[in-house]
């Protein structure tokens, strides 16, 4: 076993199935981890279409559960899912619906990306699935109105003392 620098690693957010531990945001929790480089070039990912569209395009990336999942329900990630919605249907492809497990997320260009912001795109995005089918795209869909969200929401937090703070913010 050897430990990685810094610069060796990307800090990405891993979303739990399920059929996970129950964590604070989301049925299998959501958490911020450091993963090697080299072992994120290896893995099957696609790029989140609504990420790309709001300027930072994230990968994400099935991967192994830390426990056996044997129910068909333990696999269900509806956080993962809706990080791949087409903007355009509102619907996530197929391979995203069902049986998608623990997935980690990373951004494209390496930068940090921890469990705060994978909160704050899946807000974004739940906000966004309640306006369909009425959503413009190139109107809604952009980084100058994701940006707004995140401040109005981070604002909101920042009012409310006893709400979950988003304290390590990145996008």
């Amino acid at each position: 076993m050897r430990s990685f620098s810094d610069l060796e690693t990307v800090k990405l957010a891993r979303v739990g199935a399920r059929g996970e531990e129950n964590g604070s945001r989301g049925p299998g929790g959501v958490r911020t981890w450091r993963w090697p480089r080299s072992v994120l070039e290896e893995l099957v990912a696609e790029i989140s279409p609504i990420s790309e569209l709001i300027g930072f395009p994230l990968k994400v990336a099935r991967v192994e559960s830390h426990i056996k999942l044997t129910d068909p329900s333990d696999f269900d990630n509806q956080w993962a899912s809706s990080f791949m919605v087409d903007p355009i249907s509102g619907l996530a492809p197929v391979q995203w619906q069902t049986d998608v497990g623990p997935v980690v997320m990373w951004r494209q260009d390496g930068g940090s990306l921890s469990a705060d912001d994978a909160g704050l795109l899946q807000s974004f995005i739940s906000d966004l699935l309640a306006m369909y089918p009425g959503v413009k795209v190139s109107e809604t869909i952009t980084p100058q109105v994701f940006q707004e969200f995140k401040r109005c929401k981070l604002e909101k937090e920042k009012l409310n003392p006893h709400m979950e703070q988003s304290e390590d913010v990145n996008i």
